[in-house]
């Protein structure tokens, strides 16, 4: 269930930030009906490796509501295809800019 005070941000802000280490992707999802109330987003998203990655459903639910997006990798990975066992548990982490035309 998403945060009353999360509710009553959407409805006097058009710019939203979404830094929630994980629960991001729920959080959007929960409360993509009031999306229609935002201009601009930020969402820092984190994928761990023990848990199924959820980018393309925060992604589309962006999309349905109206936003363009741009992708910004936070970590830098040389050689991802030798290099998938990272010292951390998270196997991605990016930002995303979402804005409104």
């Amino acid at each position: 269930m998403l945060d009353l005070g999360i509710c009553y941000f959407l409805r006097k802000n058009r710019f939203l930030k979404v830094d929630i280490e994980g629960a991001e992707t729920d959080v959007i999802l929960d409360c993509s009906d009031q999306l229609h109330k935002v201009d601009n987003i930020f969402i820092e998203y984190h994928s761990f490796r023990c848990e199924q990655q959820r980018l393309s459903k925060l992604l589309g639910a962006l999309e349905e509501r109206g936003f363009r997006y741009r992708l910004q990798s936070i970590s830098k990975i040389d050689k991802p295809f030798v290099n998938k066992n990272w010292r951390t548990s998270m196997d991605l982490q990016l930002n995303i800019y979402g804005y409104r035309l």
